[in-house]
């Protein structure tokens, strides 16, 4: 059985090519980063597994955020394929209130340019106007 858990903060990223390796980065308001390598904060924020290769997703999880801004960045190793075709094309999705009837859902999407590499920032993700 799949239960919906909430959750007052769901980050999750997707990307559009195979054998690409992107980093989610979630930063809490003490300035905190939770990545791969420090994937659980003082605070309970906690971070999937790294996906090295594929599509993703890497997720972000806060069952009980600060009231404040954090911020949402991605570490971009690169793609290890042949292309001519599109650049590599990033989807975030940003929730507030995960799972229960004031949810709350913003996306972004952002193309990475052609042999980038390194952090990219994606967006802030304000709590402090989260319906309560």
């Amino acid at each position: 059985m799949i239960k919906v858990l909430p959750v007052d903060i769901r980050i999750v990223m997707d990307w559009n090519k195979n054998n690409t390796d992107i980093d989610l980065w979630a930063t809490n308001p003490n300035g905190e980063k939770c990545y791969y390598s420090h994937n659980r904060t003082a605070i309970g924020g906690r971070i999937s597994h790294d996906m090295t290769q594929g599509f993703g997703p890497e997720q972000f999880l806060l069952k009980k955020a600060l009231k404040r801004t954090y911020k949402v960045e991605i570490n971009y190793y690169g793609d290890r394929q042949v292309t001519i075709a599109t650049p590599t094309t990033i989807l975030a999705e940003l929730f507030t209130h995960y799972g229960t009837p004031q949810e709350q859902k913003e996306l972004i999407v952002l193309q990475i340019k052609k042999d980038a590499n390194g952090t990219v920032y994606i967006g802030d993700l304000d709590f402090n106007n989260a319906i309560v």
